[in-house]
């Protein structure tokens, strides 16, 4: 008929999590060459069993490192098996970051409406100073900006009410991925 092909789907979770999505036909183009693209940062990710295996891993990848092309590797890393004891190295001066217990952990946390509870963080909050801070922070930014009848953070902890309420849900999730 001369016209590309489209379909349309619409997901609706019952967690109030939506997804919608347009597909289109490709059009019979002739394929144009992809531009030419150097990424600044490649992560090198590895795993180890124990800390003298991925230390050994580490080892072998640092020596052969300038004879190997930094994305294929990296693409290839990645596809590998995450054990227990993992490292990564960011940029062409291979220093690793390892998630040795001595060092700062990073947690990355993506909640959608639907999962915040009262007290959510809380635990963090009191543990960790870098996540209070930021915490703190990210309150404060939106009281002022929102204009919330009470605190957030204390809505958050669960001494306020309002958590049911979406404008203080989605801010609350909204902390605690930033932070």
């Amino acid at each position: 008929t001369g016209r590309a092909r489209r379909a349309a789907v619409s997901s609706f979770g019952i967690s109030g999590t939506n997804a919608h999505i347009i597909l289109e036909e490709p059009s019979v183009e002739a394929p144009q060459e992809a531009p030419s693209t150097v990424l600044p940062v490649v992560p090198w990710v590895v795993s180890g069993h124990s800390v003298e295996a991925l230390h050994a891993q580490i080892e072998q990848l640092t020596d052969a490192a300038e004879d190997l092309p930094r994305l294929d590797v990296g693409v290839s890393l990645a596809s590998r098996a995450a054990l227990r004891h993992r490292a990564v190295s960011l940029g062409a001066g291979f220093e690793w970051d390892t998630n040795d217990p001595r060092v700062d952990r990073l947690a990355v946390i993506f909640p959608g409406q639907g999962s915040q509870r009262a007290g959510a963080g809380r635990e963090l909050y009191e543990t960790f100073p870098v996540f209070a801070e930021q915490v703190d922070h990210v309150c404060d930014e939106l009281d002022r900006l929102l204009g919330f009848e009470f605190g957030l953070r204390d809505v958050m902890f669960g001494t306020r009410p309002g958590l049911d309420q979406t404008g203080y849900a989605q801010a609350s999730l909204f902390v605690l991925g930033v932070a």
